[in-house]
């Protein structure tokens, strides 16, 4: 799939926001306005930081592959469903382009570096952020037990409305704009985000349901936020490492997460907002 394929109709309001966020950032470069634009667009991000201090934390029930997989190969639920295994392809099941986050996290880097470099006042570029290489279903679990040693537990299904057959990344014109491509494997992010899964509470501690959260935010059915505060510190040393959050309480409608930059450095412990001086952090 390349960056001008035609786009089809949005198939759920996350597909149809992700238009719409595209047309307004065409239409406003189009108007002239002084503004440069690059749009990424991802494809399958899986995977954790090496270091298993960074990764996905799902709420509720995950629908993408890679933390089903985790959180069964975790005792946090059953079978792995596979939707389908009569499809057009080699092994019967749906294909997809899952690429590692730190690739991705290196492919924004690069896209910042290359529009600090332009010198037109206003442009709009499309890139696509994948590998170029398509995996099934089968291939990503075969990945993660290939990098992990442990073994998987499927269940075949019927097809599910809505998936499509295969969709995988055209990158040449990442490659040749950003001079990037992903280098890290699909073993090498089940193993990094398998890593990752084992810093988290083990299924005997709680209900499925809750064991993902950090145990500061568990017995609620959403993330607590009767008032601010930051994600739980990495084991050694408050605010090191982990993925950086600020949750503001919102009046009858449940809490509110704001992502911010991280900074190691810039958390040192428990403190209110203000004395953090947390409105000059950089809202991504």
């Amino acid at each position: 799939m390349g960056e001008v394929t035609p786009i089809a109709p949005p198939a759920s309001v996350y597909g149809a926001t992700k238009q719409m966020s595209e047309r307004i950032l065409f239409d406003l470069v189009a108007s002239q306005a002084p503004v440069r634009v690059m749009l990424l667009r991802y494809f399958n991000p899986i995977g954790a930081h090496p270091s298993a201090r960074i990764g996905e934390l799902p709420l509720g029930d995950p629908q993408n592959l890679a933390p089903i997989i985790l959180q069964s190969a975790a005792g946090l639920r059953g079978l792995v469903q596979i939707f389908g295994d009569d499809w057009s392809t080699p092994d019967g099941t749906c294909i997809r382009d899952f690429i590692h986050v730190v690739n991705l996290a290196e492919a924004h880097v690069r896209a910042l570096a290359w529009m600090r470099r332009e010198t037109r006042a206003s442009l709009i570029e499309v890139l696509n952020v994948g590998t170029g290489r398509g995996a099934s279903v089968r291939d990503a679990i075969g990945a993660f037990e290939r990098a992990t040693g442990l073994k998987v537990p499927t269940r075949v299904g019927p097809r599910r409305d809505g998936d499509i057959e295969q969709i995988y990344a055209s990158v040449e014109k990442s490659a040749r704009l950003l001079d990037w491509r992903a280098k890290r494997s699909l073993e090498d992010a089940m193993r990094d985000a398998w890593r990752w899964q084992q810093t988290l509470p083990p299924a005997d501690e709680s209900t499925p349901a809750e064991a993902q959260r950090h145990p500061e935010d568990r017995g609620s059915a959403a993330i607590r936020a009767d008032k601010p505060r930051r994600a739980h510190a990495a084991p050694d040393g408050p605010g090191r490492g982990k993925l950086t959050y600020m949750l503001l309480p919102v009046a009858q409608k449940g809490p509110l997460l704001l992502p911010i930059r991280y900074s190691p450095l810039a958390i040192r412990e428990r403190r209110s907002p203000a004395e953090r001086g947390l409105l000059s952090a950089t809202v991504s």
